[in-house]
């Protein structure tokens, strides 16, 4: 009974971050033009929504090896899904910001489907480090990750690299990935205190501290920072407005980054259980997080058709008032994109390379397993 608990909680909390996507995609053409009240809410949400989800994907990484063996239909199905939501996304981005070629250019990318082309490649690194199994090599791992995402910042634009197969986002949110690979759920429950310790008590202070903070500094000292949230280069940051030691050593920023991102999700990870005296809301979240799939690639399209009829517009009427619709609306949009309707569809369209894989004939399917690397 207590693992299924675990498990509805992380599918609630998924399904909060999943709102959180949609708001912050729908508050991204705003926060410069409401001032600091949708600014601080924005920049709040991306200082933990995508640290967290991308560490609740890790957690469940784990299931491309079955019986030993790489299911190497998974990351084929994520590169897939890429190929798709760069089709998908295509049109509706020509109306919202004009057009910026023929084709999509599926080499490059800055939007929301950057996230399915990280997957693949970190899908693709576990094949490799899921031969290190002890303590020991999995702490010397994640040193070697942590070193490698650091230093990987300074690849930048002079480079040439700009924003070529996602890879500064690739290698910026890698640490939080194959942290909760490397953890695992049942690590995850060893982590989590007793409700009620003193424990828990810290942690939820010291994360909701963190996120009040990033809130109401969001216009002033943070400014210079706010580009980290996005997981850019370090020469994307406003270095004009740093110390002369921050400067020097941007990597010091991001080091700083990742406790502080994952305190403020643990924090509210730890806060869940709260909306369970909320059922009609606790059902939903969890149904949402069930499928995040179809809600992760329908709702920017619908975002981008909407600001193409000019919705920012409305900021004039009253900032603060649409802000805090558009929160409410993105929980309203996620339920409805969550229908059972779809994800029939979506299930279907996540297994077809998988399904092609089992197409083949027999000769070709045994040859196939030849290559399925025992671990």
């Amino acid at each position: 009974m207590e693992g299924r608990k675990r498990e509805e909680r992380l599918d609630v909390m998924k399904g909060l971050l999943i709102v959180l996507v949609v708001a912050g995609h729908f508050l991204l053409p705003l926060k410069d033009l409401g001032g600091g009240f949708v600014n601080g809410i924005f920049y709040w949400i991306y200082s933990f929504h995508m640290p967290a989800f991308v560490f609740l994907s890790g957690l469940f990484s784990s299931s491309v090896i079955k019986d030993g063996h790489y299911r190497f239909g998974r990351p084929l199905s994520l590169l897939w899904l890429y190929l798709c939501y760069k089709l998908i996304v295509f049109f509706p981005e020509r109306l919202a910001y004009g057009p910026s070629g023929s084709f999509p250019d599926l080499l490059h990318e800055s939007g929301a489907p950057w996230y399915l082309l990280a997957l693949f490649f970190w899908y693709l690194l576990i094949l490799p480090l899921s031969l290190y199994r002890t303590r020991g090599e999995k702490c010397f791992i994640m040193v070697f990750l942590l070193l490698f995402s650091l230093l990987f910042g300074y690849m930048d634009d002079a480079e040439g690299i700009k924003d070529l197969l996602s890879l500064d986002r690739v290698t910026a949110f890698l640490p939080f990935f194959f942290l909760a690979y490397f953890l695992g759920v049942q690590g995850l429950k060893e982590l989590c205190p007793e409700r009620g310790s003193l424990k828990e008590g810290l942690c939820i202070l010291t994360g909701l501290s963190l996120s009040l903070f990033s809130a109401l500094q969001a216009r002033s000292l943070l400014s210079p920072y706010l580009q980290l949230f996005y997981g850019g280069w370090y020469r994307k940051l406003g270095f004009s407005g740093m110390p002369e030691p921050l400067r020097a050593f941007p990597w010091l920023l991001r080091l700083l980054w990742y406790p502080f991102s994952l305190s403020i999700a643990f924090s509210i990870f730890l806060l869940i259980p709260i909306l369970q005296r909320r059922e009609l809301l606790w059902g939903a979240l969890r149904k949402i997080g069930e499928r995040t799939l179809q809600i992760y690639i329908l709702h920017r399209p619908i975002r981008d058709l909407l600001l193409a009829a000019g919705y920012p517009k409305l900021m004039s009427v009253c900032p603060k008032l649409l802000t805090v619709f558009m929160l409410f609306f993105s929980l309203l949009l996620s339920v409805l994109l969550s229908h059972s309707s779809l994800t029939g569809f979506f299930s279907k369209l996540q297994g077809f390379p998988e399904l092609l894989l089992g197409l083949l004939p027999p000769r070709r399917a045994a040859e196939a397993r030849k290559y399925r690397t025992k671990v």
